[in-house]
C-alpha cells in the first residue's frame, strides 16, 4: 500500500484491485461512505460479495480531463458528494486505472474540483495533483492554476450554493490500483447483474 496525502485528499494506492477492495470493506462495510467511479471503480464488486454493501456511483470521466473541460468535471460530481464533503463526512471514491495505479479521475480530476470549490469558498490558491503512482502531490503554479480555474459563472454559482452549508470539509480517501479489466464492459456488466 502506498499513501500519499494533501490537505483534505488521502490517495492509497495498491498492487492489486483485490486488495483495494479489502481496504475499502475494511473501512465502510455498509458501502454508504463509498463512491465508486464508473466504470472501472465497479470491479470491486468481483472481490466483495457482501449483499449489504451498497456504494454510491459517480462518473468523472478522463476524457473531460484530457479535453480540459473542467467545468464539466466539476458538474459531473453528484450533489450527494458534495453536501457530504461540505459537511465534514469522510468518504471513500474507488477507481482503477488502466496504464497506471491511480487514473486520472482520482489524480487530476477530484483534486481539481477540490480547488476549484476552496477558491470560490474560501479565496484559497491551492491546486496539487497526485501522481499517477501514487506518489507524492505536486503543486500547480501560476500562471497554470489561473488558466485551469477559469469556470464560468454557472459553474461558481453551483458551487457557492454548496458553500452556505460548509462545516468544515471532509476528508476525501481515493483508493486505487491497476486493472486489466479496462474497457472490458461485459465484465462490468456481468459483475453488476
Amino acid at each position: 500500500m502506498r499513501i500519499a496525502e494533501h490537505d483534505n485528499i488521502k490517495m492509497v494506492g495498491f498492487d492489486y484491485v483485490a486488495d483495494a477492495a479489502d481496504f475499502v470493506y475494511d473501512n465502510d462495510p455498509t458501502g454508504c461512505k463509498t463512491w465508486l467511479n464508473l466504470t472501472n471503480g465497479v470491479e470491486v464488486f468481483d472481490y466483495i460479495h457482501d449483499k449489504s454493501f451498497r456504494p454510491n456511483f459517480m462518473r468523472v470521466q478522463s476524457t473531460s480531463l484530457e479535453q480540459k473541460l473542467f467545468d464539466k468535471v466539476v458538474s459531473d460530481i453528484p450533489a450527494d458528494f458534495i453536501m457530504r464533503m461540505v459537511m465534514g463526512y469522510d468518504q471513500y471514491i474507488v477507481d482503477f486505472g488502466a496504464h497506471h495505479t491511480v487514473p486520472r479521475a482520482l489524480w487530476q480530476g477530484i483534486p481539481y474540483f477540490v480547488a476549484a470549490y476552496k477558491l470560490v469558498n474560501y479565496g484559497e490558491h491551492d491546486l496539487c495533483f497526485g501522481r499517477r503512482n501514487c506518489g507524492d502531490f505536486l503543486k500547480v503554479g501560476e500562471p497554470d492554476f489561473s488558466k485551469m480555474m477559469r469556470l464560468d459563472d454557472k459553474t461558481v454559482a453551483a458551487l457557492r450554493y454548496y458553500g452556505r452549508y460548509d462545516q468544515g470539509l471532509g476528508n476525501i480517501i481515493m483508493v486505487c490500483a491497476k486493472t486489466y479489466n479496462d474497457g472490458n464492459y461485459e465484465h462490468f456488466c456481468d459483475i453488476c447483474r
